[in-house]
């Protein structure tokens, strides 16, 4: 595998991490009978207060196919304008919204494109600013010991949207105490599952543009992908 498509896979995955970093000073819902729409609702009404957000995550992958299975943990700082910094061992991705930065401190490389919104993909933007309109909710019955959750959802994509083509089960974790989603397990077209659980988060501690640049190191390579797809359009 590439450091390319590794940058793709991650742009992609990553992006549902976004779907857990939400906790809201916002009193706690009365418990009457809430409808998925209702609870949906309320998350994208306490979304609208969020202009940045720190978390600590870790995040297990299953491969159907090969079996493989892949733990890992790590650090996500995001902002409003599609500003987000993620940092694990194996690798480092930022973006200020205009640039995106893929860094591999295992492969001293560091490769560099344009940030592009792509609706086929999910962006954290789309998770922790607004939740998506192509989904539809159920409530699921499932045990919530080690989550703090209230309520498990299923999210289903809408046929013809994007996320159908992307998307074959999407489920979040939301807590009763202040509705933020603590939990989140998405499972791909090729049937690999990711399950991400926020374990820290700070709201609103007004995150600083600067962590969302990148120096090069001395000694790592770069590979500017901009400037080779701008010579093969030219080819």
């Amino acid at each position: 595998m590439n450091m390319y498509t590794i940058h793709k896979m991650s742009l992609r995955s990553y992006s549902i991490i976004g779907a857990m970093a939400l906790t809201l000073s916002s009193s706690a819902l009365t418990q009457t009978a809430l409808e998925p729409a209702q609870v949906l609702e309320k998350v994208r009404e306490a979304y609208s207060k969020i202009d940045d957000a720190s978390a600590t995550f870790t995040e297990q992958v299953k491969f159907k196919y090969t079996n493989v299975q892949q733990s890992l943990s790590g650090e996500l700082q995001m902002k409003k304008d599609n500003k987000y910094r993620i940092q694990t061992d194996q690798q480092t991705i930022i973006t200020d919204g205009k640039t995106v930065w893929a860094y591999s401190p295992i492969n001293r490389q560091v490769l560099i494109d344009t940030y592009k919104e792509n609706a086929k993909t999910f962006s954290p933007d789309k998770f922790l600013f607004s939740v998506p309109t192509d989904f539809y909710a159920v409530f699921l019955n499932e045990n919530l010991p080690s989550t703090n959750a209230r309520y498990v959802l299923k999210l289903i994509p809408r046929k013809g949207t994007p996320s159908a083509a992307m998307v074959t089960s999407l489920k979040i974790w939301v807590s009763e105490k202040d509705w933020s989603i603590r939990k989140v397990e998405y499972i791909d077209m090729n049937e690999t599952q990711s399950v991400y659980t926020i374990h820290s988060l700070t709201i609103n501690n007004g995150v600083a543009d600067s962590v969302f640049s990148f120096t090069v190191p001395n000694g790592v390579q770069v590979v500017d992908l901009r400037a080779l797809k701008a010579k093969a359009r030219h080819e």
